[in-house]
């Protein structure tokens, strides 16, 4: 008699476990993601995510304007106290229309520099932690303030790329949100028909 003798698929079940583990498990972390707790969860993720990004973009730029506000600041001083060295104090009209003509000077280059972008603090100061978790939330949301935005190259297409993917997320779940909403109100509304139909039916008797 010829016996003949298959090789077993005892070596390929233990991985087939591990595998229904793992579908299983990912299929619950999806489905757990489309839940209003996990999307919410995923936005702010998403939002500290793009605030720490923005810090470390944004704290690079290096505003030239800085130090030339700096320079004229130190020299109107200069101006002023060489004006009061030369006129005696006593001169009062003199004194006060030449420091007159230097501070209208200065006025005037400082207002220059506001038109075109200065905020008088540095990239440090108003790229904090809260503003810039603030300035991500507007973009998902679709609000822009405008008090801040980006200034270094990087920072621009970072922004269109965040809001590429940020604002559909945000609509994902304003529409979880929506549908609570509808439950609620639904839940809401049978109790207090339900409680109004037994109320007329004990009154009833």
């Amino acid at each position: 008699a010829l016996i003949v003798l298959y090789p077993s698929n005892s070596s390929s079940s233990p991985s087939n476990p591990p595998r229904k583990r793992v579908k299983r498990c990912c299929r619950n972390f999806v489905t757990f993601m489309c839940t209003q707790v996990g999307v919410g969860a995923l936005i702010v993720l998403y939002a500290i995510f793009g605030a720490l990004s923005f810090m470390h973009i944004e704290r690079k730029y290096v505003d030239e304007n800085t130090a030339y506000v700096s320079e004229l600041r130190h020299n109107c001083a200069e101006k002023m106290w060489n004006i009061t060295e030369k006129f005696n104090t006593f001169d009062r009209s003199e004194w006060q229309n030449n420091t007159l003509d230097i501070l209208q000077q200065y006025q005037t280059e400082i207002a220059t520099l506001i038109k075109n972008g200065y905020v008088g603090r540095t990239p440090e100061q108003i790229w904090s932690f809260p503003a810039a978790l603030m300035f991500c939330l507007s973009v998902i949301t679709m609000i822009g303030y405008g008090n801040m935005v980006p200034r270094t190259p990087w920072g621009k297409g970072f922004t269109v790329i965040y809001a590429t993917f940020g604002i559909p997320l945000y609509i994902l779940y304003f529409l979880n949100m929506g549908k609570v909403l509808a439950r609620s109100f639904k839940f809401l509304y049978r109790s207090l028909h339900e409680c109004a139909q037994e109320r007329n039916k004990y009154e009833s008797r």
